[in-house]
C-alpha cells in the first residue's frame, strides 16, 4: 500500500549565464519522484509581477520513500534534466521534520505534495520551505498578489543581510499563482530569530494578519541530509 504522505524532499537549483523562458529547458523530474514541481525564479517586472523567464530555476522532488529520495540527487551519469547547461548548480536530499499550514505548488497537476513528519530531527544547518497561494484566483487578487511580491522581496534582501542565513531563493511552479520560498539557515535558533524576532519578515506577518496577502500558507522545517554543488560560489552546508 503506498505511503498517504511525502516525507523527504530533494531541491534542485539552476543559474544560468542567461534568463530561459520555460520552453528553452526539459522540465523533466527524477524517475523516483512521487510529485516533481519546476518553475523559475523571475524578477518582478513594472507590473508588480514575477516573470516567468528567469536566469535562476527550481525543481521540487517529493518522496514517500529515503530511498527514493537518495536516487533523485543527481550524478554524472544521471544529471537533473532541468539543469543541464547551467554554469551553477546545488541539490540537496532533505526529511520533513515539521509541517504545518496547507500546502499546493500546483492548483492544475496532480497528485498534490502533502508533506508529514519523517522522524528525522534537525541538527546544525537546517532548511526551511514556505508556501503561499490563492484560491479561486482572479483579477480581484492582483493588488493584494503585488503587495505580497513586494514584500517577498524586501524580505529576501533582509534575510540576504544576516549572517546566519546561507541560501534564499524562490520557485514559482509553472501555470500557477503558488509559490514556495527556499532558505538554509546556520542553525534552528537564528531561523526563528530573523522570522519571529523584530525585523522585515515579522512586520510582514503582522500585516498579513492584518489584511490577509493570500489565501493559504504553509512552512515546513527540513533536515538536510546530502548536499552537492555549490550557489553562489559557495558550498552550501549540510551533512554529507
Amino acid at each position: 500500500m503506498e505511503p498517504q504522505g511525502h516525507q523527504w524532499l530533494t531541491i534542485h537549483l539552476a543559474r544560468f549565464a542567461t534568463a530561459k523562458a520555460p520552453g528553452e529547458l526539459d522540465h523533466t523530474g527524477p524517475d523516483t519522484a512521487a510529485a516533481w514541481r519546476v518553475g523559475p525564479d523571475g524578477q518582478t517586472g513594472a507590473d508588480g509581477m514575477r516573470s516567468p523567464t528567469s536566469d535562476i530555476w527550481g525543481g521540487l522532488g517529493f518522496y514517500h520513500r529515503k530511498d527514493d529520495a537518495a536516487a533523485a540527487m543527481p550524478t554524472r551519469s544521471t544529471p537533473i534534466a532541468m539543469s543541464s547547461g547551467a554554469q551553477e548548480s546545488w541539490h540537496a536530499m532533505l526529511a520533513v521534520v515539521t509541517h504545518r499550514g496547507d500546502l499546493d505548488l500546483s492548483t492544475m497537476n496532480a497528485p498534490h505534495p502533502r508533506l508529514v513528519p519523517s522522524g528525522e530531527t534537525m541538527t546544525g544547518p537546517i532548511a526551511v520551505m514556505t508556501s503561499a497561494g490563492y484560491t479561486d484566483y482572479d483579477t480581484d487578487d492582483l493588488p493584494r498578489h503585488r503587495a505580497f511580491l513586494a514584500g517577498v522581496e524586501k524580505v529576501r534582501e533582509y534575510y540576504a543581510g544576516l549572517p546566519g542565513n546561507l541560501l534564499r531563493q524562490i520557485i514559482n511552479p509553472l501555470m500557477t499563482p503558488n509559490g514556495c520560498t527556499i532558505s538554509v539557515w546556520a542553525d534552528s535558533a537564528q531561523m526563528v530569530r530573523a522570522a519571529y524576532k523584530n525585523g522585515v519578515h515579522k512586520d510582514m506577518l503582522d500585516r498579513h494578519k492584518a489584511a490577509p496577502f493570500v489565501d493559504r500558507t504553509s512552512f515546513t522545517r527540513l533536515a538536510i541530509l546530502q548536499t552537492s554543488g555549490t550557489w553562489n560560489g559557495h558550498q552550501v552546508p549540510g551533512e554529507t
